[in-house]
């Protein structure tokens, strides 16, 4: 079956789903501050495996599992990885999500994400940062923790049928120069860092429009 971390990736993405055009005003590629609170990565970290989704592409740890591609909707590819199964509980995942012809801009997109995620996932005082990322038009980047249920990955009578964690939550949406919207969020109950190392691999495919 697919990821059961849906329970949060789900809750946390399908907000920003949908079909009109997005703000593109980019000039090239602008230099990413030193003091940004996420930075790109240098290439691939140790013990991640790179996937090119086409208009973007990401690593995760190597022992994540790749789910099968989903379509939540015509304009919505979604790829899904779940991280290691502990007692029988998922602790981790990642959901890009490849949005043509979106409902509305990066910036817009990620306020209803924070809305959301405030509203159903235990999040608290979210605030979208609008962050520099190469080759993307608008980019902004979410952080807290979420309060999410992660059903158990084999579920049997003797199995308590969720748990909740306390889930390191980062998402990155990205509105690329074609019109088409990349949203990101990765999530941990093992460690905060992850889902910002896993984001910071997120290299854009083609570049920012100019002018």
């Amino acid at each position: 079956m697919n990821l059961r971390l849906a329970a949060a990736l789900v809750a946390t993405a399908f907000a920003l789903s949908a079909c009109s055009g997005s703000d593109s005003d980019s000039e090239g590629t602008a230099t990413v501050p030193d003091d940004q609170v996420i930075q790109p990565a240098d290439g691939t970290p140790s013990g991640f495996t790179e996937t090119d989704l086409g208009a973007v592409s990401i690593a995760v740890p190597s022992d994540w599992d790749k789910q099968p591609e989903a379509q939540p909707a015509d304009n919505i590819t979604s790829t899904v990885w779940r991280g290691q199964v502990q007692d029988g509980i998922a602790t981790g995942g990642v959901d890009v999500r490849v949005i043509t012809d979106p409902q509305q801009p990066a910036d817009k997109a990620a306020q209803a994400l924070a809305i959301s995620a405030m509203a159903t996932l235990g999040g608290r005082n979210i605030e979208p940062q609008e962050i520099v990322w190469p080759k993307a038009s608008s980019a902004y980047f979410l952080e807290y923790e979420a309060q999410a249920p992660i059903p158990t990955a084999s579920p049997s009578a003797s199995a308590s049928p969720a748990v909740t964690p306390e889930l390191a939550t980062r998402t990155l949406v990205l509105d690329l120069a074609d019109g088409t919207q990349v949203q990101v969020t990765a999530l941990s109950a093992d460690s905060e860092d992850v889902p910002a190392e896993v984001l910071s691999t997120v290299v854009v495919k083609a570049e920012a429009s100019k002018g």
